[in-house]
């Protein structure tokens, strides 16, 4: 049992791909939601239901399609080994990676992405009127900045001029919802 839980663990920090995937996944479809909802002076209460109801969807979109495009990769994989070594790998120790992986991955996927959405609508919550949306806003266009600063270290480019690149694609999303609900 502690072999696969370190097992998990290892997996899920090795590749924090889908980790970012989802966040991002989640705040832009919330940012969307929220831009929408502040053009056309919805209360905050249908936002934070149509924000949770779109981090809901997000999620399982997320993790559905990490699923099936995982399985895939990984079968079409697993095929070209065998057909290299000409010998059935089924029920291998690969084969069991392949799958421990591609299960972490659609965890991480989903939950990052209903977890990117259900932060920047906390607020919602305990605010109400233009200082929830304020906030609310304020949340996510944080978590976009900081996701590009994380991406910038990790490819040890500038931090800052990342963090404030993907703060620019949560400001179109925003601009273009907002353009939207103002019609």
């Amino acid at each position: 049992m502690h072999a696969k839980i370190s097992n998990f663990i290892k997996i899920l920090f090795e590749d924090t791909r889908y980790l970012v995937l989802g966040i991002i996944d989640g705040v832009l479809v919330v940012l969307g939601v929220m831009f929408s909802g502040y053009a056309l002076n919805i209360d905050t209460g249908h936002i934070f239901i149509a924000s949770l109801a779109g981090g809901i969807g997000i999620s399982i979109s997320c993790a559905v399609g990490t699923i099936f495009a995982e399985l895939a990769e990984a079968k079409k994989d697993l095929r070209k080994i065998e057909s290299q070594m000409l010998s059935d790998l089924s029920n291998t120790h690969l084969e069991k990676k392949q799958s421990s992986k591609m299960w972490v991955s659609t965890v991480m996927h989903g939950l990052s992405a209903f977890f990117g959405a259900i932060l920047p609508i906390i607020p919602l919550l305990f605010m109400e009127g233009r200082n929830a949306y304020y906030a609310g806003i304020f949340i996510a266009l944080f978590i976009l900045f900081s996701l590009g600063i994380y991406l910038g270290k990790i490819i040890k480019k500038n931090l800052i001029l990342y963090g404030i690149l993907l703060t620019i694609v949560g400001v179109v999303v925003a601009v273009i919802s907002y353009l939207l609900g103002a019609h």
